[in-house]
């Protein structure tokens, strides 16, 4: 409230994913500003331990939340996402969660679930192997991710963002021809409406995932404006009906300002470029080893996919 003025258009917040309940605060946020577009996600760390930490230019902090609003009648705000993890599997119903704790799927424990798909030797270097597999719902017409990090003693596990009882949910793998072609979908987005800067928040999963070849998500926005942002523990985006918490996911923010005088910049014009000019941005992978890395990602998807139909 302190933040936000009639003509506030979009805030950027950027937060600690623990010990904050993320989704809590986003809830928080949406409550008492429905109408205001919430981009950003939680602070990583480059996945080799140590503390996520937010900080201001003067003070850090592995506990705080920091929020930008930024305000005025001729900002336009733009905001764009993608997930493109491909469902495998049976269909399972979350019969038991709380908060941001899964206990059950199906009735059955929930260690005990992925020690079924991914092998008794998930005991050790857990978030390690299954990282790459998060648990997909159905949330308001939007696929939400679910990354589990953490085993309790009880058999209950520790998700980066909350479930809900009831969801029915799959797991989810990197489907590398979906990525490339939903990101293909919003350059072109992109492109037909002005574009001055663009923030960028993607999942620390989909650079673990794709390793090198993550640069076919982020290279081609420099082409458009100034790019910034950071791979996540975590990202929020905003619907009508809420502000998401999400996992594994690609987060799009494109900002530009109407200009009043007769002759404004060629900036602040659409882009005219055609459809083609747009697959043209997307960088050829040219390191052999990453190559050969995102081609077995391709068959493994559509391995696993051929398999599931079957089954079903």
């Amino acid at each position: 409230d302190q933040l936000a003025r009639p003509d506030t258009k979009v805030l950027i917040l950027i937060g600690c994913p623990e010990p904050i309940d993320i989704g809590q605060m986003l809830d928080g946020v949406f409550s008492a500003q429905p109408q205001l577009v919430v981009s950003g996600g939680s602070a990583a760390t480059a996945m080799t331990g140590g503390t996520p930490m937010v900080f201001d230019g003067e003070q850090a902090s592995a506990r705080g939340l920091i929020g930008v609003a930024l305000s005025g009648d001729e900002l336009e705000v733009n905001h764009y996402w993608h997930l493109s993890w491909q469902c495998i599997g049976k269909a399972m119903t979350v019969t038991r969660a709380e908060g941001l704790r899964l206990y059950e799927l199906d009735g059955i424990p929930a260690q005990d679930m992925y020690r079924r798909y991914f092998g008794e030797d998930i005991v050790e270097n857990f978030y390690q192997r299954v990282q790459g597999f998060p648990l997909i719902a159905s949330r308001d017409d939007i696929m939400v991710a679910r990354v589990p990090h953490t085993r309790l003693s009880d058999g209950s596990l520790l998700f980066g963002a909350e479930l809900r009882n009831g969801d029915r949910v799959r797991f989810g793998f990197g489907h590398v021809p979906m990525i490339v072609n939903s990101n293909e979908a919003i350059l072109r987005q992109i492109v037909a409406r002005p574009v001055e800067c663009i923030f960028v928040y993607s999942c620390a999963i989909r650079r673990a995932f794709m390793q090198d070849a993550a640069e076919i998500e982020t290279k081609p926005l420099q082409a458009f404006a100034p790019t910034a942002g950071f791979f996540t523990f975590g990202e929020y985006f905003y619907t009508p009906q809420r502000i998401e918490h999400l996992n594994a996911t690609m987060v799009v923010l494109a900002l530009s300002e109407r200009c009043s005088g007769d002759d404004p910049p060629e900036i602040h014009e659409p882009c005219q470029r055609r459809s083609d000019d747009v697959t043209r941005l997307a960088p050829h992978i040219t390191d052999p080893a990453s190559r050969m890395y995102m081609t077995t990602l391709s068959s493994l998807t559509n391995l696993v996919n051929a398999v599931t139909g079957e089954l079903e």
